[in-house]
């Protein structure tokens, strides 16, 4: 009898327990990257701990712990989250992802970043998909950069990683028993698609604004019928002091090694297309971008590259001078001045 009276009250503690340890886990996931600077957790924080099915509005936490004396990392965004899942168009943004940052002990920071998203297609290269299904979590990506770099610079580095548990096993049903009044809504989170934005209702104002930019637009579309010779195109200046051309002359540096010269190229091939093609690469992952990409007037021979260098985890020391041959034939750059005055 005393033994059943103390099972009962260890069940009865547990259950009552229960409730405080989910919002334990939503404010910390798994460590999933650390070195000597950063920590970074992340994970699916329904995972493990309820089943989940198609549709269902699931939340990616992200936790980076960091000295900000010594540390800056990039924002913790919507850009993020579309940049990482560009290649996995089943899961999809459900809501605007949130942010926010706390104090630590030992003058440390946490930036917390939470996603809501919703798996609504099958994975990857499968037409159909019955049964119980697995996604595999894309790689993440989260640059960062330390203070007090060479020359009073900064030392640009990143943290990758794979967010917890790697691969999200989701139910062959949904969670609801449709009935006959049953909704859409009833069953899929928001119809399975995000809330609208709401729109405020046009004003006298905006109205003469639309009238005015349309007087202006004809005035210039005449002019220009009207003109005998082209218009020269004004001459862009190049400057060679950028953050894709900084590291572009430290990539001359034999002695990085191979894993950070491999991403340091990643980010140069990357901010180069940002800052001088204004075109965001990761927008060329998956089948329906691919194509948008091929039809683009001068995109494929720079998409190319970037595909071929984003496949490549580390590369070997004596692969760098034909990389480094591609980049400067793509990009024009000489090695100025300037350049070979960082690198020295």
């Amino acid at each position: 009898m005393l033994r059943s009276l103390r099972a009962l009250v260890i069940v009865c503690a547990a259950i009552h327990l229960l409730p405080a340890a989910a919002p334990a886990f939503a404010q910390s996931a798994p460590t999933v990257y650390e070195d000597e600077y950063v920590t970074v957790r992340a994970g699916i924080v329904e995972a493990g701990r309820q089943p989940v099915h198609p549709g269902d509005a699931v939340s990616l936490v992200i936790d980076v712990v960091f000295d900000a004396r010594q540390v800056q990392i990039e924002n913790l965004g919507d850009e993020l989250f579309q940049r990482a899942f560009a290649g996995s168009p089943s899961m999809r943004l459900y809501a605007p992802g949130v942010s926010e940052t706390a104090n630590e002990p030992g003058e440390r920071v946490r930036v917390r970043g939470q996603w809501r998203l919703q798996i609504l297609d099958c994975p990857a290269d499968m037409p159909s998909c019955p049964g119980a299904k697995a996604y595999e979590l894309p790689i993440m990506t989260i640059s960062y950069q330390l203070a007090g770099g060479a020359a009073g610079g900064t030392d640009s580095r990143s943290a990758r990683f794979r967010p917890w548990p790697g691969t999200l096993a989701v139910a062959s049903a949904i969670a609801v028993m449709p009935t006959a009044g049953t909704e859409l809504t009833d069953v899929l989170p928001g119809g399975a698609f995000a809330p609208p934005e709401p729109v405020a209702q046009a004003s006298a104002a905006s109205t003469l604004l639309l009238a005015a930019g349309a007087l202006l637009f004809a005035t210039g579309f005449f002019a220009t019928l009207r003109q005998r010779h082209p218009q020269r195109m004004p001459v862009r200046h190049h400057h060679n002091d950028t953050r894709w051309e900084h590291a572009f002359a430290r990539l001359r540096d034999d002695s990085v090694p191979d894993d950070e010269w491999s991403d340091l190229l990643r980010r140069c091939l990357t901010w180069y297309c940002i800052d001088e093609l204004g075109r965001n690469p990761y927008s060329w992952l998956g089948a329906a971008a691919s194509d948008a990409a091929r039809s683009a007037a001068g995109a494929s021979a720079t998409r190319d590259f970037f595909l071929d260098v984003l496949r490549q985890e580390n590369i070997a020391r004596e692969e760098r001078s034909a990389y480094l041959d591609r980049l400067q034939r793509l990009t024009g750059h000489v090695g100025g001045p300037a350049a070979a005055g960082r690198h020295a």
